[in-house]
């Protein structure tokens, strides 16, 4: 045999993929002993036979395990498999009328995730076809993508359409989709401006644990904007607000217990308050707590 010729077999046994160049025995063998691109290959073989066998939804034990093992490890090809097959999963359900999956399509065109090019009339597509389905099971996502609609509606400034949408999650109690209802009632977009519809959506949205109602509400009652003044109901609200982390009700609500307002005076909660809305950087809390430094 010709020096060179031999040169170039050698050469091209090398640039065999590992999953030809071994056995599914040797394979096993490797991904056992930890090597990625083995773990890989391993994941590839159990997928590639159940598609043969069975094509469809997900990936079987054998396949998942031996892959997650390899993507675990930072693996870039099984993180772009799990990405791929992740994507084709979805449409295919999204395609069958699957509400989560057409709500998390939505979701892949709209942020990009998944490899996906955003598409945000690609996006409202999908979304819409979550909105309008009407399925007890999967309600949750149907009030999500309702949501998610009068948002998209919104930033593109179509008001009405954006109201529309907003409401039939709102009646579901849809605590976000109601705080959005009660600006817009308040500024009058898309519908006549309503103090009092603003307002009621305002309380409802509360209610149903908005943290941003929940201090816009608090505001109402210290003020007396629209509700009758009360420093107590005031404190209330600022606290529910404050516990879920909105900084503006956690300087509201230090104010409250260094002052004494609406609550017995404790400088020690003002300051724990305060410094919980510093932290998030609130510039108005750090100015409090640089004034009263010790």
């Amino acid at each position: 045999m010709k020096k060179g010729l031999l040169i170039f077999l050698t050469v091209a046994i090398f640039c065999i993929p590992l999953a030809f160049a071994v056995s599914v025995e040797e394979t096993k063998k490797l991904a056992e002993q930890g090597n990625a691109e083995a773990q890989y290959n391993l994941g590839m073989i159990y997928y590639e036979k159940e598609k043969g066998e069975k094509p469809g939804i997900g990936l079987s034990q054998e396949a998942f395990t031996w892959m997650n093992k390899a993507a675990e490890q930072g693996y870039q090809p099984a993180i772009d498999f799990f990405r791929k097959k992740e994507l084709e999963d979805t449409k295919k359900l999204a395609e069958q009328g699957n509400v989560a999956a057409q709500y998390n399509l939505g979701t892949c065109y709209y942020t990009g995730r998944l490899g996906v090019k955003q598409d945000y009339q690609e996006a409202l597509k999908w979304y819409k076809k979550a909105a309008e389905q009407n399925d007890a099971e999967a309600q949750n996502a149907i009030v999500a993508a309702q949501r998610q609609v009068g948002t998209m509606y919104y930033m593109t400034q179509d008001y009405q359409e954006a109201l529309k949408w907003y409401k039939k999650a709102a009646e579901q109690n849809d605590a976000e989709s109601q705080f959005a209802l009660s600006g817009m009632y308040y500024m009058g977009l898309g519908v006549k401006q309503d103090y009092q519809e603003s307002i009621r959506w305002t309380k409802s949205a509360a209610e149903h644990g908005s943290a941003n109602a929940q201090r816009n509400l608090g505001y109402m009652y210290y003020a007396g904007e629209g509700v009758k003044q009360d420093h107590q109901e005031a404190f209330k609200w600022w606290k529910k607000s404050a516990e879920q982390g909105n900084a503006k009700a956690q300087y509201d609500l230090g104010l409250m217990y260094y002052d004494g307002e609406g609550v017995k005076q404790d400088r020690q909660e003002a300051i724990k308050w305060m410094n919980k809305a510093a932290e998030q950087g609130y510039g108005e809390a750090r100015a409090f707590l640089y004034d009263n430094r010790q």
